[in-house]
């Protein structure tokens, strides 16, 4: 899915944040999992190999929320920021194309979410 989107929706889940800056931390924390991406401009194959796997699992998703609510001070910022990343990782879950693979385990383990239900890439 576009990080455009992935951005737009996390700027959804934080408008009931009083504070722009705790908006704009959580609007952050929905792109987060896309920095494994960044194997794309070096080439197609480390993208491949690497998206959906480092940054789309669980110890990033507790990193993250830390990292929100550190920089925010404010445990509802943390909190919207957790559910923003796992809004993230479940539109690309649906929307990333059939037989792409999330590993929400990873590195612990390389159990792989491959839902039935996803359609083609379109974003």
């Amino acid at each position: 899915m576009n990080p455009v989107i992935h951005g737009g929706v996390g700027w959804l889940v934080a408008q009931p944040l009083e504070r722009r800056r705790d908006r704009a931390l959580v609007t952050q924390a929905a792109v987060a999992p896309d920095v494994d991406g960044v194997g794309l401009r070096v080439s197609e194959d480390p993208y491949l190999a690497w998206h959906h796997r480092l940054a789309h699992g669980a110890l990033w998703a507790v990193a993250t929320a830390v990292v929100v609510g550190v920089a925010s001070r404010s445990p509802k910022a943390a909190l919207a920021g957790l559910v923003a990343f796992h809004i993230h990782v479940v539109m690309d879950l649906v929307g990333s194309g059939p037989g792409w693979p999330n590993l929400c385990w990873y590195p612990w383990a390389d159990t792989e979410w491959r839902p039935s239900w996803q359609w083609n890439l379109v974003s």
